[in-house]
């Protein structure tokens, strides 16, 4: 025999398919990217040190500063034998620990980034004309890229900042600038290599050089 259902609700449901119930996938657990092991070869290769992953870690864990000692016993940049950043190649010479600062004068040079081009004056020596000295603002040459722009938009951007562009300092030393490859030739070790540029610019000097251009760009 056939039971009629007893309310609507049970007519509608006897009218709808069972239910399937399907498990959900099973997606493996990964460790976060932040939690991965730190692969010092690839930090190396893009200029990170130890050093600045741990300034990193304090300012996450603490929200502040890192405390260290005042001023870097690290090598100088130029010479480091690790990859370094850009602005690694400038760094402070002096402390200010003064607040405000009452030695203005001092501070007015130790922090100045004046940089000198050509021939120093030597003191108690009169200038004999041939002798050429120029100051910039920044140790910045704009220029030497066609691609960035037109002559006239770099030297607008030099004027700016108080510096010059490459070319209008090769024209101001009118042909006494020494233009050096800093390169290894094959097969040549890379100390020979530095020992025979150094002896290019000796050369170049006492020739009668007054400015070194040194062009990493080959």
């Amino acid at each position: 025999s056939v039971t009629a259902p007893a309310t609507v609700t049970e007519a509608m449901g006897a009218m709808q398919p069972a239910a399937r119930v399907v498990a959900a996938p099973a997606f493996a657990v990964t460790s976060a990217p932040w939690s991965a092991p730190i692969n010092t070869t690839t930090m190396a290769a893009v200029g990170w040190e130890r050093y600045h992953l741990s300034v990193i870690e304090a300012l996450s864990e603490t929200a502040k500063e890192q405390i260290g000692s005042l001023g870097w016993d690290g090598p100088l940049a130029a010479i480091s034998h690790t990859r370094v950043n850009l602005a690694d190649y400038f760094k402070e010479t002096v402390a200010v620990v003064t607040n405000p600062a009452i030695d203005r004068e001092r501070e007015l040079a130790q922090f100045s980034t004046d940089v000198l081009i050509g021939v120093r004056p030597q003191i108690g020596s009169l200038d004999n004309g041939n002798e050429l000295l120029i100051q910039l603002n920044v140790p910045l040459l704009i220029g030497g890229h066609p691609s960035l722009g037109s002559s006239e938009a770099m030297v607008t951007v030099a004027r700016k900042f108080g510096t010059q562009t490459l070319d209008e300092i090769i024209d101001l030393f009118e042909g006494r600038v020494a233009h050096l490859q800093m390169n290894a030739h094959m097969d040549e070790p890379i100390d020979d290599a530095v020992r025979r540029i150094e002896q290019e610019a000796v050369e170049a000097v006492q020739q009668g050089a007054i400015c070194i251009l040194l062009d990493d760009a080959a």
